[in-house]
């Protein structure tokens, strides 16, 4: 699960991730991990996506590909781009037509049935905003990018914790595990959404038992 579609995903992003679009500028500038690594686990699906650049100016051309590191045959991909398009290639190529966040998702399945979930952020800029944020003259270390990008994960996910995915054990707390406090919190305070993530989580582990695919726990 990630965050819906549409005109109002993009204004919440827009509220929500105005530092994270500098962080993205600095990042890329300085040559951090261009990619969201699900974290390889025995008995689990395990695909890293990654992005030829995640911010630029509008129309911003991205090529992405999903890199596989752990499945059981073969695997099938779904892109979401955030922008009402998808594709099913492995190595996608997408333009960015309008000045935006977009928040996009990778959804990978394997011949058990395992399937991943890996998310990546990008932002096409306004051609002249991109030309006053765009200073390589004023380097960023990659810890303070991670701290920056941190709290914009914090801050929107305290807001919007639906958006989170119902299971603690999902490959998706491997990369932000900070996340899982605000899943629990979520969970206390609103009990028939707890009782409906436990039905989703057993259905899940039934449909994979019966897929012969460990329990990842």
């Amino acid at each position: 699960m990630w965050i819906g579609t549409g005109s109002s995903r993009t204004a919440r992003l827009s509220a929500a991730f105005t530092s994270l679009a500098l962080v993205a500028v600095l990042v890329t500038g300085c040559g951090d991990d261009k990619g969201s690594d699900s974290g390889a686990k025995q008995g689990r699906l395990s695909v890293k996506a990654t992005a030829s650049s995640y911010a630029g100016p509008a129309p911003l051309e991205v090529e992405f590909s999903a890199q596989v590191n752990r499945s059981n045959g073969p695997v099938t991909y779904l892109w979401d781009f955030g922008d009402g398009t998808t594709s099913t290639e492995r190595s996608p190529k997408h333009q960015f037509k309008k000045p935006d966040f977009y928040a996009m998702t990778l959804r990978s399945k394997d011949k058990s049935g395992a399937t991943d979930l890996t998310n990546l952020i990008l932002r096409a800029f306004d051609p002249q905003k991109w030309d006053k944020l765009h200073d390589k003259s004023k380097p960023v270390t990659r810890a303070s990018a991670a701290a920056t990008v941190k709290d914009s994960l914090v801050s929107y996910y305290s807001k919007y914790p639906q958006a989170l995915p119902y299971d603690p054990s999902s490959s998706f707390y491997d990369q932000y595990p900070y996340a899982r406090a605000i899943l629990r919190k979520y969970e206390r305070e609103n009990p028939a959404v707890a009782r409906k993530h436990r039905k989703q989580i057993l259905e899940s582990r039934r449909a994979q038992a019966e897929a012969g695919q460990p329990d990842p726990k």
